[in-house]
C-alpha cells in the first residue's frame, strides 16, 4: 500500500510539474482540437449523436463523416458544464495523470506495484507519451481506456473487458480494432478454457459496428482524396492483413520457445499488436507502440535489480531523467508534434477573424496548401471562421495561404505574418 501511496503522490507531481514548466499545456497544442470542437458543437448544434455527413471540408459535395462519435460526446457534455473550449481544456489536463493511473494499475496486478511504478516513471518522463496525451483529442482518451480493458481481461471480467472495448472502437479507429484482435489473440492462446470469449465479443458488438462504419467511410473518404486505384486499394488491405497475421506468427514462436508466462504474455501481445499502425502516422501513433515496450523494459530492468535496494538503484536514475527530460523535451516538440506552444498564434488568429469578419455568409475559403483537407492548419479555418473549404478553384474568390501567390487573377487582401489572404480579381 506505501508504494500505491507514492505512485501517486508520483503522478499527482509530475502531472503539476509538467504544467508548470511548460506552461503551453493550458493551451490546444494541435490543429486536431478544432475539428473535433467543430464536430461536438455540431452534435449540440442538431441535436443528434451521430453525423454522418461533413459539410466543412471538400465544398461544395463535403465528405463522409467517419470519425467514431464517443469522444464528441464527452466534449458537448463538458460543453454544459463549462462551454466547449474550456471543457476540452480540461479533459486535456486529465487524460496525463488518468492515463498513468490506469497503467499503474494494469502492471500492478501484473508484476507488483515496484514495476509498476517503474513502468509510470519511465512514461511520464517521455515526451512522446507525455506531449501526446496532452493533447484535446480521441487519442489521449484511449492510453487511458486500453490498459483497463486488458486489466478486466485477466480479472477475467469478459463483460467489463468488452465493455471498455466497445467504448474504445466507438472512439477512435484502428488502434482500438488491433486491441481486439489482442484480447481475441491472447485468449485464444492462453485462457480459452477460464475466459468467456463470447462475452466479451456480445459487450463488444456495439463499439464494433460503429468502428467498421468509421473504417468503411474513412476508406472511401482517403481513396477519394488520393484517388486510388483498386489495385492500390488491394495492397494496402494485403498490408493491414499482414499486420494482424505478422504479430501472431511471432506469438505462436514466443510460445514455443517458453519465453511465455500465462499472465505477462500480455504486454508483448499488447505490443506486437501496435505495430501494425506505427508506421501509419509518423511521430503520432508511436505512443501506442511505446506503453507496453516501456511496461516490458520495467518487467527486464525489476528482473536485473535481484536483492539490490529499489530506491539505491533507481532513485538517482529518476531524478537525473526528470531533470533532463522535463526541462530539456522542448527541443524534440517540434519533431514530436510539431508545437513548441499553442498552435493558434497571434497573427494566425487576426487572419481567421478577418475572414470570419469580411467573407460574405456562407462564403468558401479556398485552401490549396496541402492534399488532404481534414490535415494541418485548414481544420481550425471553419472552427473560427464558420465558413467552408475547399480546394476547387472555381467555388471561392478567397485564399487562405502560408504561400506567396504570383498570379494577375489573385490580389492580396490582407497579410498578418506568414498568413495571406488573397481576392480573386475575377471570378470564374
Amino acid at each position: 500500500m506505501e508504494t500505491d501511496k507514492t505512485a501517486y503522490i508520483y503522478i499527482l507531481l509530475v502531472s503539476a510539474c509538467i504544467i508548470l514548466v511548460h506552461s503551453s499545456m493550458l493551451d490546444f497544442l494541435d490543429y486536431d482540437v478544432f475539428y473535433h470542437l467543430l464536430v461536438a458543437g455540431e452534435l449540440i448544434k442538431q441535436k443528434t449523436l451521430f453525423l454522418l455527413h461533413d459539410p466543412w471540408f471538400n465544398h461544395p459535395s463535403g465528405l463522409i463523416h467517419y470519425y467514431p462519435p464517443l469522444f464528441h460526446w464527452i466534449l458537448a457534455l463538458s460543453s454544459l458544464i463549462a462551454g466547449l473550449e474550456k471543457g476540452a481544456l480540461f479533459l486535456k489536463l486529465m487524460f496525463y495523470p488518468l492515463a498513468l493511473l490506469s497503467i499503474y494499475h494494469l502492471v500492478s496486478h501484473v508484476e507488483g506495484r515496484e514495476t509498476a511504478f517503474l513502468s509510470v516513471i519511465l512514461l511520464s518522463i517521455t515526451p512522446l507519451f507525455y506531449t501526446r496525451v496532452h493533447l484535446a483529442i480521441p487519442e489521449s482518451l484511449q492510453h487511458v481506456l486500453i490498459p483497463l480493458i486488458f486489466l478486466f481481461y485477466l480479472r477475467g471480467n469478459a463483460k467489463l473487458s468488452g465493455l471498455i472495448t466497445s467504448l474504445t472502437l466507438a472512439n477512435h479507429l484502428y488502434d482500438s480494432l488491433l486491441v481486439f484482435f489482442a484480447v481475441s489473440a491472447h485468449c485464444l492462446l492462453y485462457r480459452k478454457k477460464t475466459f468467456n470469449i463470447t462475452n466479451y465479443f456480445l459487450f463488444s458488438l456495439p463499439g464494433m459496428v460503429i468502428q467498421l462504419y468509421g473504417v468503411y467511410a474513412h476508406s472511401i473518404t482517403y481513396w477519394a482524396i488520393y484517388n486510388i486505384s483498386l489495385l492500390q486499394r488491394l495492397s494496402l488491405m494485403t498490408v493491414v492483413l499482414l499486420g494482424v497475421v505478422i504479430p501472431m506468427v511471432f506469438l505462436f514462436w514466443f510460445i514455443r520457445r517458453g519465453l511465455l508466462d500465462k499472465t505477462n504474455s500480455i504486454f508483448l501481445v499488447w505490443f506486437l499488436f501496435t505495430l501494425p499502425i506505427l508506421p501509419g502516422l509518423p511521430l503520432r501513433f508511436p505512443p501506442y507502440t511505446l506503453v507496453p515496450l516501456m511496461v516490458l523494459s520495467s518487467i527486464l530492468f525489476m528482473d536485473l535489480r535481484k536483492e539490490v535496494d529499489f530506491r539505491l538503484l533507481y532513485m538517482p536514475l529518476i531524478v537525473f531523467l526528470l531533470i533532463t527530460q522535463v526541462f530539456l523535451s522542448p527541443l524534440s516538440f517540434s519533431i514530436i508534434a510539431g508545437f513548441q506552444g499553442p498552435c493558434i498564434d497571434a497573427d494566425e488568429r487576426k487572419a481567421l477573424t478577418w475572414l470570419r469578419d469580411n467573407l460574405p455568409p456562407g462564403e468558401p475559403i479556398l485552401l490549396t496548401e496541402i492534399q488532404n483537407p481534414l490535415q494541418g492548419f485548414m481544420k481550425s479555418v471553419p472552427y473560427f471562421t464558420g465558413h467552408p473549404v475547399t480546394g476547387l478553384l472555381n467555388q471561392s474568390r478567397y485564399l487562405y495561404t502560408l504561400s506567396e501567390i504570383k498570379d494577375d487573377n489573385w490580389s492580396l487582401a490582407v497579410e498578418y505574418g506568414i498568413y495571406r489572404i488573397y481576392h480573386r480579381n475575377q471570378y470564374i
